[in-house]
């Protein structure tokens, strides 16, 4: 029988796709009409339904996840996956990185381009000895490996508070910085906190020399 919609004819079949009749589930499960039903590649696996590389939702998610699909998580598991990037002792997320590789894979193609990714420290961890593990400390300078305020200073938690990195490590090997005072960085690099590189001078003093450095 042929049906007249607007200008188009369309006939009116029996079967999946006519108009009026449901399309037979058993031959969408790849996601297309008189697809036949597929399962699982991955050996032993008999789930079905929507494939992704072949592999079933399980399985897929497991290479998502781990890079493997075949990986075991129960029973037997051993508990969670180190990140397969040397040095990193984080734990994995995705493809066998942990996330802060992972996101490095997925933006550059390589995931250890980038800044250094800082070691995991215990929450345990002296707020003094959490402080100068952030601390790299050269031939020179003493770099600040933590977050960096826009300004290109070093920023830290000092355990009730968010404060200047140089200040903390200041304060924390020499001692207290005298009232009105600020820490000039003798060596002009605004990132290192070295102690034998800040000298306490009056902002007034701190604003002269700053002007001098830029002329």
């Amino acid at each position: 029988m042929i049906m007249t919609v607007g200008r188009m004819a369309v006939n009116n079949m029996n079967g999946p796709g006519a108009i009026g009749v449901a399309p037979d589930p058993a031959s969408t499960a790849q996601g297309g009409a008189d697809m036949p039903d597929a399962t699982c590649s991955i050996e032993g696996c008999n789930n079905g339904g929507k494939l992704r590389r072949g592999w079933c939702r399980k399985h897929y998610a497991r290479w998502t996840r781990h890079g493997d699909p075949t990986i075991l998580l129960q029973p037997g598991w051993d508990g969670p996956v180190p990140c397969s990037v040397d040095a990193c002792d984080r734990q994995a997320k995705a493809r066998g990185m942990c996330h802060r590789h992972y996101d490095r894979w997925v933006a550059y193609g390589d995931p250890t381009k980038g800044l250094p990714i800082r070691p995991v420290l215990p929450a345990s961890m002296p707020t003094a000895d959490r402080i100068m593990a952030k601390v790299d400390k050269t031939e020179t300078c003493w770099l600040w490996t933590g977050a960096l305020a826009p300004n290109g200073y070093g920023v830290g938690w000092n355990g009730e508070r968010t404060r200047q990195a140089h200040r903390l490590v200041y304060e924390l090997l020499v001692g207290p910085i005298p009232e009105g005072k600020h820490l000039d960085h003798l060596c002009c690099v605004r990132n290192c906190v070295n102690p034998d590189h800040l000298e306490p001078v009056t902002q007034a003093e701190n604003n002269r020399r700053v002007s001098e450095r830029r002329a």
